[in-house]
């Protein structure tokens, strides 16, 4: 599989609450939707601390992410402040099955725009 990446136009945030009269006992309790051009791109779970979930993978062209609930903050920072944000996968060169690598949350590496950051000036040469 190759690496692939996206750029999220879009997404959307779903907090669940506990479920005591149904029984569900939900170990990822955050959740992000990505989007790219109005298409599903990515899947983000947050697992609670202390608990495991499964492996991050592609399926169908869709970036499955799995991290623990203390990484929520900073993603939804990048969602929120950062532009434009990709989300992304990137294969293990020594896989042994196909769904073997990374997913992740990336920025373009730019500067954000009128955040007060002034340009480095060059020395004069003398």
């Amino acid at each position: 599989m190759a690496e692939m990446h996206y750029k999220i136009d879009n997404y959307l945030v779903r907090l669940y609450g506990n479920d005591t009269k149904g029984h569900i006992t939900r170990i990822e309790d955050k959740e992000i939707l990505v989007y790219s051009e109005g298409k599903l791109v990515g899947h983000a779970t947050f697992a609670k601390e202390d608990h495991v979930t499964g492996d991050s993978h592609v399926n169908q062209g869709v970036i499955y992410l799995r991290a623990p609930t203390s990484q929520y903050e900073a993603v939804i920072d990048l969602l929120r402040n950062e532009k434009p944000v990709y989300i992304g996968w990137y294969p293990k060169p020594d896989a042994k099955e196909e769904s073997d690598g990374d997913a992740y949350f990336a920025t373009s590496g730019e500067p954000p725009q009128n955040e007060g950051c002034l340009p480095i000036k060059e020395p004069d040469k003398d």
